[in-house]
């Protein structure tokens, strides 16, 4: 029962996520608990299940000088890329969710945000933020690094990654 109810959760936190991510002006998606911290698991539940398509997870704090500078250049790289391609997650290690929320809103971030439960830094192994992860589209992780991603090198990246992921499906 334990294990049907944590796919369930997956589930529905990744059509929250899918709501956000489509387009819609509130990263937080419509109808999502942006208030509620999600766990290292319901994170990587979230990761399996965009199958299909390339993952980058972005650790972050409002607080924090250089996330603030490379989200602009996330914000403008969700832009570039289609949905079906790249899902573009924000997952903040901010205390206070009032702070993360003024924070998403003033800076019109176009992808899902979500709060992090406390364990999630040290279960994901990262002590310095900004954190990357990027999975490919098998769901594997391909890249996992503090520090402010280069732009070029991820557009590159994701270049090389959907070129490769629309060969596969052929």
């Amino acid at each position: 029962m334990c294990g049907l109810f944590r796919k369930l959760v997956a589930v529905a936190l990744f059509l929250l996520i899918m709501l956000g991510h489509a387009g819609a002006t509130d990263a937080f998606g419509e109808n999502a608990d942006s208030q509620r911290a999600l766990s290292y698991e319901e994170i990587e539940s979230v990761v399996q299940s965009a199958r299909g398509r390339i993952v980058l997870i972005n650790y972050f704090a409002s607080w924090c000088p250089p996330c603030r500078m490379e989200i602009q250049d996330l914000i403008r790289i969700r832009r570039e890329y289609s949905p079906e391609d790249l899902m573009i997650i924000g997952i903040s290690l901010d205390e206070d969710a009032n702070a993360m929320r003024s924070f998403v809103q003033k800076s019109a971030i176009t992808y899902p945000v979500w709060l992090a439960e406390s364990s999630v830094a040290r279960k994901t192994g990262f002590v310095t933020i900004p954190y990357n992860r990027i999975y490919d589209a098998s769901g594997t992780a391909v890249h996992a690094a503090s520090g402010v991603l280069d732009a070029d090198g991820l557009r590159d990246f994701l270049d090389e990654s959907i070129r490769r992921n629309q060969r596969d499906v052929q």
